[in-house]
C-alpha cells in the first residue's frame, strides 16, 4: 500500500521493490513469447511481487494484456477449480463478454469442466486480449480426490491453449515438487522459474533510505543483523523492519532491534511451536541433524550420534517431513530448512541447549 513503510501485507512495487531485475526480465520475455511459467518458493518470498512487477511492464508495452489472480487456498476439487477459475477471469477482463457463474454443485461434469477452462480463452482471445493467469497455491491441486484424472483432463485442455500464459505458483514447495517432478503432471508444460535471492547490500540501502524519509536512523550493522536473522526473505524483513520501525521516533537502539526480533519470533511462534509438536521424536532428531549442518543422513556416524535407527528409518522421516513442509532437498540431497525465521528460531530457541 502507498506510503505505508515496509508494507508486508501486499505486493512490493515502484522503490519498495527490490533487486530480481534479472528475474523481472526473464518472466517478461516468457510472457511475451507466450511460455507457461512455474514458480514455486514459501509464502512471502515475493512471487506475486515478481508478477506484478514484470506485468506492469509489459501493460505499458501493450494495453492488451490483462493480468488475472486466482487464488486456489480454499479449492479442493477439479469443479471448484474450474469455476473459480473462469469467474476470476470474468471480473478481471470486463471487456470479454463472460458472466459469472454460480455455485454448481458438488459434481461437475469432465465435459463442463473442459468447457469452462476453454471459455476463459476463448472469450479473451476473441476480443483482442492478451490474458496473464496467475493460479495461487497451485499446489493444492495434488489434494484433488481426483487428482490424476484432473491433471489428465488440464493438460488437454491447457496443451490447446496458444492465446493465454499461465503461471502456476506454489508455497508449498515440497508439494508442488511431487506434483511436477514425482507424479510428472503437466509435463514440459511450464518453464520453472527459480527466484534469485536478494542480495544483501540492496536491502541495505532500501532500509537506510526507507528509515531516512521519515528523518530516523539505523546504522549499519543494525541493518546487516536485521538481514542475517531474516535471511534476506522479503517479507520477513519487512515485517521486522516495520515492527522495528514504529518502536522508534529517532536513532534506533541495539535493545530496539532485539526486541523487534523478539516480537517478530512472538508473532510467528504458535505457528512454529505447532509445527515441532506434529512432529515425532525421531523427526525431531532428524530436524536437529539437519540444524546442525550434516548431509549424509544414512551414515552410520549421523545415525547413531541422532538416535535414527537405520537408513530405512532416515528415508521414512524425510518423507514425512517433507510432506509437512518441514524440510526440503535439492538435487544433491542437501537438506535445509525453508523457511529462515523458522530456522532461527530453533537454532537459537528451540535447540539452543540440545546440542549433541
Amino acid at each position: 500500500m502507498d506510503g505505508i513503510p515496509f508494507d508486508y501485507a501486499g505486493c512490493a512495487s515502484g522503490e519498495d521493490f527490490i533487486g530480481r531485475k534479472g528475474d523481472v526480465s526473464k518472466l517478461r520475455d516468457l510472457i511475451r513469447r507466450r511460455k507457461n511459467i512455474l514458480l514455486n518458493d514459501i509464502e512471502s518470498a515475493g512471487k506475486e511481487s515478481l508478477v506484478e512487477e514484470a506485468f506492469s511492464g509489459l501493460k505499458r508495452e501493450s494495453p492488451n494484456y490483462c493480468l488475472c489472480t486466482v487464488d486456489l487456498f480454499n479449492v479442493r476439487s477439479s469443479g471448484a477449480f474450474a469455476v473459480k477459475l473462469y469467474n476470476s477471469v470474468a471480473e478481471s477482463v470486463h471487456s470479454s463478454g463472460m458472466v459469472p457463474v454460480s455455485d454448481m454443485g458438488e459434481y461437475i461434469s469432465d465435459k463442463c469442466v473442459a468447457e469452462l477452462l476453454d471459455c476463459c480463452e476463448s472469450f479473451c482471445v476473441s476480443k483482442g486480449c492478451s490474458p496473464v493467469i496467475l493460479l495461487k497455491e497451485f499446489q493444492n491441486t495434488a489434494l484433488f480426490q481426483d487428482a490424476e484424472k484432473f491433471f489428465g483432463l488440464l493438460d488437454s485442455v491447457w496443451s490447446r491453449h496458444e492465446g493465454v500464459t499461465y503461471i502456476l505458483c506454489g508455497s508449498g514447495v515440497n508439494l508442488m515438487k511431487y506434483v511436477f517432478e514425482g507424479k510428472k503432471y503437466l509435463y514440459g508444460f511450464a518453464e520453472p522459474l527459480e527466484l534469485s535471492k536478494i542480495d544483501s547490500g540492496d536491502f541495505q540501502r532500501y532500509i537506510n533510505r526507507t528509515f531516512l524519509k521519515a528523518g530516523k536512523v539505523i546504522e549499519k550493522y543494525q541493518i546487516e543483523k536485521i538481514c542475517r536473522v531474516t535471511d534476506c526473505h522479503p517479507g520477513y524483513l519487512r515485517q521486522l523492519c516495520a515492527i522495528c520501525y514504529g518502536l522508534t521516533r529517532g536513532y534506533v537502539t541495539d535493545e530496539m532491534v532485539d526486541v523487534s526480533i523478539k516480537m517478530l519470533l512472538r508473532i510467528h511462534g504458535p505457528y512454529f511451536v505447532s509445527a515441532m509438536d506434529g512432529i515425532t521424536a525421531n523427526q525431531i532428531r532428524f530436524v536437529q541433524a539437519v540444524i546442525d549442518g550434516n548431509d549424509r543422513f544414512s551414515s552410520e556416524n549421523v545415525i547413531s550420534k541422532y538416535g535414527l535407527r537405520s537408513s530405512a528409518n532416515v528415508f521414512r522421516v524425510k518423507e514425512a517431513l517433507q510432506k509437512k513442509e518441514v524440510v526440503t532437498f535439492d538435487s544433491g540431497e542437501r537438506a535445509w530448512i525453508m523457511d529462515p525465521v523458522f530456522r532461527y528460531w530453533l537454532e537459537n530457541y528451540y535447540f539452543a541447549n540440545k546440542k549433541i
